[in-house]
């Protein structure tokens, strides 16, 4: 569905940060300790994805779309030592289980990769990067925390698109005109003609001459539904909250943490260090 301002912030937070982590491959010794590897195909690969991405851009939008789709899929190439040199990320990309149980998968979505090889054919899981979120409905198809705001989007949608038409009529509201004559529709419909033609468009902002013993009384906006500010903050708060972002991360909070520290300590135990291992694991 449509994004919002809160969405954006939430993902780009987990993405760009993501973006900021790039990886390194080490080897667990005997003694306990690590060797960092500075040689191998996978330290190769984790400093240049592929020959049109570096990969700050690949991670940024890997996380992206896992964010906002709840999976992505990327396609690994291979050399003639059977190692990966290169993988490209997929716009869509559709699972599908052989009679044996094996898993393949349809992809498509990049222009750059779909002009060096063939995708008419299923390319087997082996060779698929597919990382998902939560799998409600099956194991292989993810969903994004956005579909948990679903409600909230919506209801400061119509909110939001209200007070859009409010401000395009002049910030007025509406009129009603009263009588106690009696009117045939005839004459009803050529008066409010008349009416609206003095208060707006070209003519808005005329002086309206009543005749009829009209009366013309404004329809006052209730003091519920004024408070359209107070409802869009529980909007983001319940957005923050499917995303398990602090919302002292984007700077809107309103009980700041004693430290920045303790308040990226608060994030990663929560939902950055989550993302962080699922990628990493992936």
């Amino acid at each position: 569905g449509e994004s919002s301002a809160m969405v954006e912030a939430c993902v780009s937070a987990y993405a760009q940060t993501v973006a900021m982590c790039p990886g390194d491959h080490w080897v667990t010794e005997d003694n306990g300790g690590r060797k960092r590897q500075v040689n191998s195909a996978l330290t190769r690969w984790l400093r240049r994805p592929n020959d049109y991405q570096t990969i700050s851009d690949f991670l940024l939008n890997l996380t992206r779309r896992l964010y906002e789709r709840g999976e992505v899929c990327a396609v690994a190439i291979r050399n003639n030592r059977n190692e990966v040199v290169e993988v490209h990320l997929m716009k869509d990309g559709q699972p599908m289980i052989g009679a044996d149980g094996s898993i393949f998968y349809w992809l498509s979505g990049n222009e750059i990769i779909e002009r060096r090889f063939r995708f008419d054919l299923p390319v087997p899981a082996r060779d698929v990067l597919h990382i998902r979120l939560h799998t409600p409905m099956h194991p292989l198809k993810g969903v994004s925390p956005i579909l948990a705001t679903t409600l909230e989007r919506a209801m400061a949608g119509a909110a939001l698109n209200q007070q859009v038409a409010f401000y395009l009529n002049q910030a007025r509201p509406s009129f009603i005109l009263e009588t106690d004559e009696k009117l045939t529709s005839d004459q009803s419909r050529e008066l409010r003609k008349l009416y609206l033609e003095q208060t707006q468009g070209e003519g808005a902002g005329g002086t309206p001459f009543l005749s009829w013993g009209l009366k013309a009384k404004a329809v006052t906006v209730g003091a519920k539904d004024t408070e359209l500010a107070e409802m869009l903050k529980i909007t983001d708060q319940s957005i923050a909250l499917a995303f398990r972002l602090p919302l002292q991360v984007l700077g809107v909070g309103d009980t700041p943490f004693a430290s920045t520290e303790a308040l990226m300590s608060s994030w990663k135990s929560s939902g950055l260090g989550f993302c962080l291992n699922h990628i990493e694991e992936a």
